[in-house]
């Protein structure tokens, strides 16, 4: 949860949970997600004797457990303070993804190889026009 994320930041960093669960639902998963560091009831998942908030939360099905965690960084975010968070996150059952802006996959690798894990992969993201596009990395 960045708390140096500066106002645009933010506001692409919604913008790209929307098209992430946008595209989630449209391949058939219930995603329940949490933009703008919300709490969503059903968006966290238990570490140790807490409750955590990533970005999306994957389903196959609404009653199914959870397939997937995903969470959205952007420029100001790939950094040491949220290294620890995605070692959080990646710690469940579940696979572990981060969606970065487009030529940040590398700084993300070496930041989690630097605390000693692996995540399950990445994706990009781009925004160019208005519009944000999503690919595997």
């Amino acid at each position: 949860m960045s708390t140096h994320r500066s106002d645009e930041n933010w506001k692409i960093h919604d913008r790209v949970i929307s098209r992430a669960k946008q595209r989630l639902q449209q391949q058939g998963y219930h995603v329940v997600a949490n933009p703008s560091q919300e709490k969503n009831p059903r968006g966290s998942v238990k570490r140790d004797d807490r409750r955590v908030y990533p970005d999306l939360i994957i389903r196959v099905s609404e009653e199914k457990s959870i397939t997937r965690l995903e969470e959205v960084e952007t420029e100001d975010s790939v950094d040491n303070d949220e290294v620890k968070q995605w070692k959080e996150y990646n710690a469940g059952e579940s696979s572990f993804y981060l969606i970065v802006p487009g030529g940040y996959v590398s700084k993300a690798k070496t930041l989690i190889k630097n605390e000693g894990f692996s995540i399950d992969g990445f994706f990009e993201y781009a925004v160019s026009e208005g519009r944000i596009d999503i690919s595997s990395a």
